[in-house]
């Protein structure tokens, strides 16, 4: 079976997208017995002259619909209608996800910056907009390439503000404007963005980003191509964005930061101990619910999913990089016992401990 990702060549996530996918053709080889399973990237300079001919394929992966290629296909775009498999990220929650992050600064001078056109752009806004007038809060849509120029509705909406980007790229031209109308970041404007790529660390500011699970993206998109390959009914799936990351385009509170980071550093450096909540609050000198609001704020996450995601990393390090027996990686990791790590294991990646390791085992 034959399955092409065809994202175009220009198209920033389609290697994270790919690498997912990849992921997918190994470990169904390896759990499932499906040797026959092979992912084909055509814009691959690798890749031979054959396996570019859309009419060698069985499956593809595309952004868009191509129905002249009359194959099973599966997007990982929005918007083409309920008549197409899609697997896309979960727009909605992004937004609300903005929305909250601000709030939670005491914010209420709040703007998104995008299309008012395109589905993910309509569906960020109307997950940002419906959070925040659920909190009596107004947002203010800057339209690009429509209505009114951002520099001209930029500098009436009263400062400090938040604002909520479309992606990375959209972010860095705003705040390239921001610097143009002598507005500094993040005093006077608060910047959230989505894609979370390298861009957002080589900015100045650094951009705080939504991180989208592009892998993961891939591997389920992958995973429904066979399927719909080999005749099975599917249905299009959301993902929810892996989670806000802090950076220097956003304020928050300095001694909160300081106080989150510790926390993470405790959390990092503690895994085989049996952590609970309260040991973390009391810990922190802080009430559990502010201690809550401020690691999401920070991290994304509250402090025990974070602790969660920290343990099953590790033992999958241990498990591609060792041949600990599984009692070792439990004491390690700070898991139970070993039918508490089996559990995550098949819960999150679809996988026993041992099925993962087989599947790594040449690839630590």
């Amino acid at each position: 079976m034959r399955i092409a990702i065809d994202l175009g060549e220009y198209f920033t996530p389609a290697w994270k997208i790919s690498a997912g996918a990849l992921e997918y053709e190994t470990l169904s080889r390896v759990t499932a017995g499906h040797e026959d399973v092979n992912i084909l990237l055509p814009h691959s300079s690798f890749i031979a002259a054959e396996d570019k001919d859309p009419s060698s394929w069985d499956g593809v992966i595309l952004r868009e619909p191509r129905p002249e290629l009359n194959i099973p296909q599966v997007l990982i775009s929005s918007g083409y209608g309920k008549e197409h498999v899609s697997v896309t990220t979960n727009n909605h929650e992004i937004g609300r996800l903005a929305g909250a992050q601000f709030v939670s600064m005491g914010l209420r001078s709040l703007a998104f910056f995008g299309w008012d056109y395109r589905p993910p752009s309509v569906a960020r806004w109307r997950g940002f907009s419906q959070y925040l007038e659920s909190r009596e809060i107004e947002p203010v849509f800057i339209h690009l390439g429509k209505y009114k120029k951002p520099w001209e509705v930029l500098p009436k909406i009263p400062k400090p503000c938040g604002i909520l980007a479309f992606n990375d790229n959209k972010a860095l031209w705003l705040l390239s404007l921001c610097k143009e109308l002598g507005l500094e970041v993040p005093r006077d404007v608060h910047i959230i963005s989505v894609d979370n790529s390298p861009a957002c660390m080589e900015s100045t500011p650094t951009l705080s980003s939504i991180a989208i699970p592009f892998a993961l993206i891939g591997y389920r998109a992958a995973q429904l191509c066979e399927k719909m390959v080999n005749g099975e009914a599917v249905e299009s799936i959301q993902i929810p964005p892996s989670g806000l990351i802090i950076r220097d385009s956003v304020m928050v509170e300095k001694g909160d930061m300081r106080s989150a980071a510790s926390v993470a550093h405790y959390l990092r450096t503690n895994l085989s101990y049996p952590i609970q909540m309260e040991d973390i609050a009391r810990r922190s000198s802080i009430s559990r619910r502010r201690l809550e609001r401020m690691f999401r704020s920070a991290y994304g996450a509250s402090p025990i999913a974070y602790l969660r995601e920290l343990r099953l990393e590790q033992a999958k390090v241990m498990l591609r990089s060792s041949d600990a027996p599984l009692k070792t990686i439990v004491e390690k990791c700070g898991f139970s016992n070993t039918i508490h790590l089996c559990h995550i294991f098949k819960r999150t990646i679809g996988l026993t401990p041992m099925d993962y390791r087989k599947a790594h085992s040449n690839n630590p």
